[in-house]
């Protein structure tokens, strides 16, 4: 709609009254041109739209008109767990009214005023059902904006300007699901920003300038699955941050800044299954770290966690992948996973150990990988994978001082990575049709993951099991064959009669 040399196409009312059964309508300008505008009344002939996606694109309001009064919010009571958050009295957000000057008004503050008098400019949209406003330069937005969007389920003000939220700023559209507010500059969160969003299933806050969240940031969320607080430069959580978030899922943290959670910080995420904390501070992962993460399935931690403590995980035995790579860990507790049967994946790699105790590993009789590449270790306890069945373990990175310790090391275990594998889905269709790619794994062998010495020094260099087999031509006494032997069959009768129970159980 626009050509080339052309300096700015504002769009009216009268532009789109010949449109009333439009659904989907998508405008994109060039970046950075400020080359189409949209005035605040323009959309008010099309009452069918369902989906809107604006990019590149600015806004102007209407300054001779007046904006309607403030609704009347109450936050409804949520029951007894929540009862911190009623809000008996009607709340009214503040409003700022530009002022009639005496003097003549500056140009810069004429043009302020201009683009956010009346901003209704989406209020009215009874069906709208997806909106999207990106890379816009909005620097504010107001609870007029989107006052009737009753239908809105998706809404995106992503790459903006934004610094703060308003209260109730999104009260008028009640049954949103998904909201993001990344890629902006939002300095803090109150409870009352967000308030009234009791439908809201996903909430994207990545990439602000967020420093810190407690009890005060967030409102009741009582259906919320996930939320997103990546890249964001906060410093520490508060206790009983998340407490109204009972219901999620999966929750993203860290950034920039170490970051500190208070013992307490995760009380209250009952259904947590998937945590991602990057950047990290923990001097020590105890006990206390994880309580209230009771049904955690996916632990995923970098940063900075020196020691892993004894019982660091029983608050959260249900775990099934455990990942602290690149955590500057340089000790970990003989018993720290205790009580994981259920644990399919373990990396502990580019880390800082030097060694591990005898036994860590021998409760963890589901373990599919264990990873221990990059870290520090010359040598290991002799028996440490004897009662493993992992598919791969990856000991590659590690200065390794070979002996005979290590004959009992499984190539066809130690030599494999992990790949990603395309894998297509037979469709259901009966006539045929196209399936659907999904992606799985695989281990194969790969010679780069294959541990070597560096001492001796004549075997510098050397595959670990090349000298083994070579030079050092490491040999077992019958006793000990029958003893590794024995040991590998109770292994075995553990792994069998724990999934039975699990096929028992399901």
């Amino acid at each position: 709609m626009q050509a080339p040399g052309v300096d700015k196409v504002i769009f009216e009312e009268h532009h789109f009254q010949q449109f009333p059964s439009l659904v989907l309508l998508d405008i994109q300008a060039v970046a950075n041109a400020s080359s189409v505008v949209l005035k605040s009344n323009c959309l008010r002939p099309l009452r069918n739209l369902k989906f809107l996606s604006l990019k590149n694109i600015r806004f102007q309001g209407q300054p001779d008109v007046a904006p309607p009064p403030p609704p009347q919010y109450v936050i409804p009571d949520l029951g007894p767990d929540l009862t911190q958050w009623k809000i008996q009295q009607p709340v009214q957000p503040m409003e700022i009214n530009f002022v009639a000057h005496d003097e003549p008004m500056p140009y810069s503050e004429y043009k302020a005023a201009i683009e956010h008098a009346d901003m209704t400019i989406f209020s009215g949209l009874e069906r709208l059902e997806v909106l999207r406003i990106e890379s816009c330069g909005m620097t504010e937005i107001k609870w007029q904006m989107f006052q009737g969007l009753r239908s809105l389920e998706w809404l995106s003000l992503e790459k903006n300007e934004l610094l703060y939220i308003p209260d109730f700023a999104f009260y008028g559209a009640p049954h949103l699901k998904r909201l993001s507010l990344a890629h902006n500059r939002i300095l803090t969160m109150h409870f009352r920003n967000l308030a009234g969003l009791l439908e809201l299933e996903r909430l994207d806050m990545s990439d602000n300038n967020l420093s810190y969240l407690s009890e005060l940031s967030l409102p009741p969320f009582p259906k919320l699955l996930e939320a997103d607080f990546r890249n964001n430069p906060i410093e520490n959580i508060y206790k009983s941050t998340f407490e109204v978030m009972n219901r999620t899922e999966t929750l993203f943290l860290g950034g920039d800044q170490k970051l500190r959670i208070e013992v307490g910080g995760l009380s209250g995420l009952d259904s947590l299954r998937t945590l991602t904390i990057s950047n990290a501070k923990l001097r020590v992962l105890d006990l206390s770290t994880l309580k209230g993460a009771r049904r955690l399935r996916k632990l995923k931690i970098q940063g900075q966690v020196e020691e892993i403590a004894y019982d660091a995980f029983s608050a959260a035995s249900k775990l099934e992948q455990l990942i602290l790579r690149h955590c500057q860990t340089k000790r970990i507790s003989m018993d720290a996973f205790y009580g994981l049967f259920g644990l399919s994946i373990l990396d502990l790699s580019n880390n800082q150990l030097t060694s591990l105790p005898n036994g860590i590993f021998d409760q963890l009789t589901s373990l599919k990988e264990l990873q221990l590449q990059n870290n520090l270790f010359t040598t290991l306890p002799e028996d440490i994978f004897l009662k493993l069945s992992a598919k791969m373990i990856r000991l590659d990175g590690n200065p390794w001082h070979c002996s005979c310790a290590m004959r009992e090391w499984r190539p066809m275990s130690v030599n494999k990575v992990k790949v990603p594998v395309d894998r297509t889905l037979q469709s259901a269709d009966p006539k045929g049709g196209v399936g659907m790619t999904v992606q799985t794994y695989q281990y194969r062998f790969e010679k780069r993951a294959a541990p070597k010495c560096k001492t001796p020094l004549q075997y510098e260099g050397w595959s670990v099991f090349h000298a083994l087999r070579k030079e050092l031509k490491c040999t077992l006494s019958e006793a000990k064959i029958e003893s590794i032997n024995r040991r590998r069959l109770e292994a075995k009768k553990i792994l069998g009669t724990k999934f039975l129970v699990t096929i028992l159980k399901k």
